[in-house]
């Protein structure tokens, strides 16, 4: 036990002599710690400068392009910096609780993230590498990117520890355009100072319904020891050819990206795809007229409307691509459907006025005034209201109590001839009186006699 002890030891001694000066165990530690703070843009998201549409991680710094007054509309707009949860979207973020996003709607960008960080041991090999996420689409499905707007994405690593996206210093990687899956980019350089600066970039060339991008485990680790160290030490011929053969890789890296920086600048710009189709433009197809691109146009939806397919529209326009933006001036078929649907209209009424037209039955309702007089009598309604009122006296007055009247006065005396059932009770009246007038004859008479005969 004591003899492997030794062993090992002597080994771990012999090892530490063997290694060349300046190559410190603390560099060689660093390979695979994350340099990064808050890789995983976690935490609370807080308003950057209190501007409330650009929420960032912690540690992290946003950058735009701002837009200028003589940019046509849709073209770099400020996109919005929001968090995505994880519990709201969880196909968005790759690790963890939170991701980054950056949006525009309806409009381009050109805007990022930077982190500077410090510490950096000068000479060292350095990788930045992220997981990225695009969704850019004309239609609102979340999981289908539907004629997506070239969303021409990026990362980037200053040796240099230069916050400005557009230095000449910043190492670019190749532009990538793949959606609606996790894509993990990386780009190596050399640190030249004891600072360097990680960048993220998305710039769409098209201004489609929605440009979103998603950032989620960022990783800056040193991948190789600083050789700057290790030169000097050396006098044999062995290690300057490993200096020579580390030091181009260093000017080899940092001279390829800024070729991906100018293409990235001359994507941007709108020109690229209006130059591209008028070199090979033939004549369009007879009828077809100019048509301004609006908000939410996209080819498959024009072609359904004009009656025509994407393909021959592609064709007309010289397109080399699908894609099209707010404001792009396309040819596309004389509205043949505006015109004709309303041509029939037009026509079936032509054909119908001459028949009405010498009939004494279309000037019958024309000198229906009275559908003129309704129109104007709306208003008058109002008018006329208070006048029928003022003659409704006076009318009533002169005709209705005479007509009235008459009937009353021929009426009352027809009563009396009623008393048909009186003229019962009359006759019998009659009969009786006629029975009890002799009666009382005889009974005056015999009073007379009776009176005599006491005289």
């Amino acid at each position: 036990m004591r003899k492997s002890a030794i062993r090992f030891l002597s080994l771990v001694s012999l090892t530490a002599l063997l290694l060349p000066a300046g190559t410190q165990p603390a560099a060689w530690a660093q390979e695979s710690a994350n340099l990064l703070r808050n890789p995983g843009f976690e935490g609370s998201y807080t308003p950057w400068s209190g501007i409330n549409e650009i929420q960032v991680a912690s540690d992290w710094t946003p950058w735009w392009v701002e837009r200028q007054p003589g940019d046509p509309g849709g073209i770099n707009h400020r996109p919005e910096y929001k968090e995505a949860a994880g519990w709201l979207f969880p196909d968005r973020v790759h690790s963890g609780s939170s991701a980054q996003q950056w949006f525009t709607f309806y409009s381009t960008h050109t805007a990022g993230m930077y982190q500077k960080v410090f510490g950096i041991q000068p000479g060292a090999r350095l990788q930045f590498s992220i997981w990225a996420q695009v969704w850019s689409s004309s239609e609102d499905d979340p999981g289908q990117s539907v004629e997506p707007g070239q969303i021409n994405l990026q990362i980037g690593l200053d040796p240099t520890g230069n916050t400005d996206p557009w230095a000449s210093t910043v190492a670019w990687s190749p532009i990538h355009n793949q959606y609606d899956t996790w894509l993990q980019v990386a780009i190596e350089a050399s640190a030249q100072t004891d600072a360097v600066t990680v960048f993220m970039k998305s710039a769409p060339l098209f201004p489609v319904k929605h440009n979103d991008t998603y950032w989620d485990d960022a990783v800056l680790i040193a991948i190789e020891a600083s050789p700057p160290t290790a030169q000097p030490s050396p006098t044999p011929g062995t290690e300057p050819t490993q200096a020579a053969a580390t030091a181009p890789p260093t000017e080899a890296a940092s001279a390829t990206p800024p070729p991906l920086e100018t293409a990235s600048a001359t994507v941007s710009p709108t020109t690229t795809p209006t130059s591209a189709p008028t070199a090979t433009c033939a004549p369009p197809p007879a009828g077809w007229t100019p048509y301004t691109v609006l908000a939410g146009d996209y080819l498959t939806a024009l072609s359904r409307t004009y009656g025509t397919s994407v393909a021959e529209i592609i064709a007309a326009n010289c397109l080399e691509i699908t894609m099209i933006y707010v404001g792009q001036t396309l040819l596309l078929p004389a509205p043949p459907i505006e015109t004709s649907s309303p041509s029939p209209v037009p026509t079936a009424a032509n054909t119908e006025a001459p028949s009405p037209a010498p009939t004494a039955t279309t000037r019958s309702p024309a000198p229906t005034a009275t559908t003129r007089s309704p129109a104007p009598t709306v208003t008058p309604l109002i008018v006329l209201a208070p006048t029928v009122t003022s003659t409704e006296p006076i009318t009533p007055a002169s005709p209705t109590p005479p007509t009235p009247a008459a009937p009353a006065a021929t009426t009352t005396p027809v009563p009396p001839p009623a008393p048909a059932p009186p003229g019962r009770a009359g006759i019998m009246f009659g009969v009786a009186l006629a029975l009890a007038v002799p009666a009382i004859a005889l009974a005056l008479l015999a009073r007379k006699r009776s009176i005599g005969r006491k005289e």
